[in-house]
């Protein structure tokens, strides 16, 4: 038995489970914060569940990671969660609620594209330096402008945002163009 499959499995169907809960059922029940709460921490638990789903699938990956892709995509991972941590702990007695949102949103899109970035870097079978780097790129510039926003109060970083979304779209694309260039047929 692979018990890391097993393990992704089971967090990976509760953290959905978790979600779903959160969205349906707990809005009669607590305060709109403890859902709030609720969601993100089911949010990070489905996150995670993949991270092991995907090390779990991959019986050889030590030997396959490039990494400087590994290690942007852990550092990505780790400053998500914390980032994310800040958001939902810190930051309310200091910043407007909207500011707050704001945080969540960059905190999300960092966390969702180092998960990208792991993977991308466990894939051998493809190169996806390009899609990695404009993603590493995209976050550092999407995420880390709109935590100086908050932060700082500066308006100008969020000048650079979108550039950040751009590459984070422009990874996605990249990926795209993997498809293509692997000779699979369109769907």
């Amino acid at each position: 038995m692979n018990r890391s499959l097993l393990l992704a499995g089971v967090l990976g169907a509760s953290g959905v489970a978790a979600g779903a809960m959160g969205a349906h059922a707990l809005e009669s029940v607590v305060t709109p914060e403890r859902v709030e709460i609720w969601n993100t921490a089911a949010q990070y638990h489905l996150i995670h569940a993949v991270v092991i789903l995907v090390l779990a699938v991959q019986s050889s990956f030590n030997a396959r990671l490039p990494m400087l892709a590994m290690t942007a995509g852990g550092v990505l991972g780790a400053s998500g969660v914390a980032a994310g941590a800040m958001g939902a702990h810190a930051l309310e007695s200091v910043v407007t609620p909207e500011r707050v949102e704001i945080w969540n949103t960059a905190a999300q899109y960092h966390l969702i594209h180092a998960v990208v970035i792991l993977l991308l870097a466990l894939q051998s079978s493809i190169n996806a330096r390009l899609p990695i780097l404009a993603m590493t790129a995209g976050v550092v510039l999407f995420s880390f402008s709109l935590y100086a926003l908050v932060l700082l109060d500066v308006t100008a970083f969020a000048m650079i945002t979108p550039l950040g979304g751009l590459l984070l779209i422009a990874g996605w694309l990249l990926l795209c163009t993997k498809a293509f260039a692997k000779g699979e047929p369109p769907l």
